[in-house]
C-alpha cells in the first residue's frame, strides 16, 4: 500500500519531468567567425568526443545527477567550433604570439537541472525547488572553495556548476576548452548564464550557447596574448 501510494504520489513528476526534457528545443547554434588572412596559428584537433549515456538514464532521468544537462554535439554548431576557433585566434592579436594550438577539449553544456526540477516540482504539486541538489559545504573544485550548491555531478567536468557561481536568472552554458598553446598548456571552463529563463526560446537558447562559446574563446585568446589568466 505504501508503495502504491509513493507510485501515485511520485508518478506525475517523473512523467513531467521525463515530457519537459523531451521538450528542450532542436539545438542549432549559430557562430559568427570574423575573417581572418591565410595562414597564422594552426589549430590541430586532438579531442576525443565523450560517449553521452542513455537519454533516460541521464538527462531525461530527474533522479540521476545529469538530469537536464544536455552536450551541444559538434554537428550541431555552426560553423564547426574548431574553425570558429581557428579563425577567431587569427583574427585577434594572438596571432602574433603562437605558432600552433592544438586542441585536447571544446566541449559546451548547457544546464537547465535547476530550472526543469523546480517546473517538475511544481507540476507534482510539491514545493518548487524540493528537487534542488543538495547543499555541499566547503568543497574545493581545482583549488576553488564553493560553500552554494552542486547542480549535476560532482566532479565530473560535464556541465555541472555549483549555486555560488549563479550571476543572472536563467541557465548557464559550460564551456571546457583546454589544449597547448605551442607547448604551454591551458585550461578553461567558461560559465555564462543567460539573462533570463529561456530553455523553451530555441532562438535564445542558440545565441546564448554561441555566446559562451565566444567567451571562452576570447578567454583563451587574452592568455595568448598575455593579458589574461588561466581559468
Amino acid at each position: 500500500m505504501n508503495n502504491l501510494r509513493l507510485l501515485r504520489r511520485f508518478l506525475p513528476i517523473v512523467l513531467s519531468a521525463i515530457g519537459l526534457t523531451a521538450c528542450m528545443p532542436t539545438r542549432v547554434v549559430k557562430l559568427n567567425a570574423p575573417v581572418a588572412e591565410p595562414g597564422g596559428i594552426q589549430v590541430t584537433d586532438h579531442r576525443i568526443v565523450p560517449e553521452d549515456r542513455a537519454y533516460l538514464s541521464g538527462g531525461g532521468n530527474i533522479y540521476s545527477c545529469l538530469y537536464g544537462i544536455t552536450r551541444i554535439k559538434e554537428a550541431e554548431v555552426i560553423p564547426e567550433r574548431l574553425e570558429y576557433l581557428r579563425s577567431a585566434l587569427n583574427a585577434s592579436a594572438a596571432r602574433a604570439k603562437v605558432r600552433t594550438v592544438s586542441i585536447d577539449r571544446f566541449d559546451v553544456y548547457v544546464n537547465a537541472q535547476a530550472e526543469l526540477k523546480n517546473l517538475a516540482a511544481g507540476m507534482g504539486g510539491t514545493q518548487a525547488g524540493s528537487f534542488i541538489a543538495g547543499a555541499i559545504q566547503g568543497a574545493v573544485r581545482e583549488g576553488v572553495t564553493h560553500n552554494g550548491a552542486l547542480i549535476g555531478c560532482e566532479g565530473k567536468n560535464a556541465g555541472e556548476y555549483w549555486t555560488d557561481e549563479i550571476t543572472d536568472l536563467g541557465q548557464p552554458a559550460i564551456v571546457y576548452l583546454e589544449g597547448n598553446a605551442d607547448t604551454t598548456p591551458f585550461k578553461i571552463r567558461q560559465v555564462l548564464f543567460a539573462k533570463e529563463k529561456n530553455i523553451f526560446e530555441p532562438a535564445n537558447w542558440s545565441a546564448h550557447a554561441a555566446a559562451a562559446i565566444g567567451a571562452a574563446t576570447q578567454s583563451l585568446i587574452d592568455i595568448l596574448r598575455g593579458s589574461g589568466e588561466e581559468l
